[in-house]
């Protein structure tokens, strides 16, 4: 995509946005299904229910500025699932996994909160519709909400309870 304008560097970013949700949809299911901690297993199995969720906004967000829904590579995100499919490969200790994968979703709604971010302000400068912006805050919002979920379980019982049984 060649970016000239605002505008394209707007669809440029909702098409990487969208890339990264949807890949997210399945790795959430993943790391859902590989988690052996129950309150782990169940925060990934809420927010896949919310990623499918912030897709259908983000279509909406498409069709609002007149584009088809389309998915662009993130690289970054790539990355992050890569890393963490070689983790899983490399540990056999259950708890350090669920450890790990805390640890990866705080990385990935640290991605997804600067995505959302960096499109409502350029959404405020090229004045989109209230629309548009309310549906990437609503997104913005459930993000923050599952990072302050997932930091809230890196320092909290959960978090020593599997730390304790490692040691």
């Amino acid at each position: 995509m060649v970016i000239r304008t605002l505008d394209d560097l707007f669809v440029y970013k909702l098409q990487n946005i969208y890339y990264i949700e949807t890949e997210l949809s399945n790795e959430l299911d993943m790391l859902a299904q590989a988690s052996m901690d129950e309150s782990v297993r169940e925060i990934f199995q809420d927010h896949r229910l919310e990623t499918q969720d912030q897709i259908m906004r983000l279509e909406e967000v498409f069709t609002m500025i007149g584009e088809d829904p389309v998915a662009l590579q993130s690289h970054v995100i790539d990355a992050v699932m890569a890393e963490t499919r070689e983790a899983e490969i490399e540990t056999t200790e259950e708890d350090l996994l669920d450890m790990y994968y805390i640890a990866v979703g705080m990385k990935t709604e640290r991605i997804e909160i600067n995505a959302y971010e960096t499109l409502i302000n350029m959404a405020k400068i090229l004045d989109y519709d209230n629309e548009i912006i309310d549906s990437l805050r609503q997104n913005l919002r459930e993000e923050k909400a599952a990072l302050d979920e997932l930091k809230s379980m890196s320092k909290g019982s959960i978090f020593e309870r599997l730390i304790n049984r490692l040691t």
